[in-house]
């Protein structure tokens, strides 16, 4: 994951904390649909889950 990520703003410290100690995209997928898409994460978003909506 790229180091250099700001936290998502618009989510719960917890949440991007989640996001950034998981190695699991299953989870970051669960994380995205449940959360949305920040304008953040958009393009990480598109690379692994093309499918996904934002």
């Amino acid at each position: 994951m790229d180091a250099s990520l700001k936290p998502v703003a618009s989510w719960n410290p917890d949440i991007w904390e989640d996001w950034e100690r998981t190695r699991s995209d299953d989870i970051r997928r669960m994380i995205l649909q449940d959360c949305g898409v920040p304008p953040e994460l958009t393009n990480i978003a598109e690379q692994l889950f093309p499918d996904l909506e934002s």
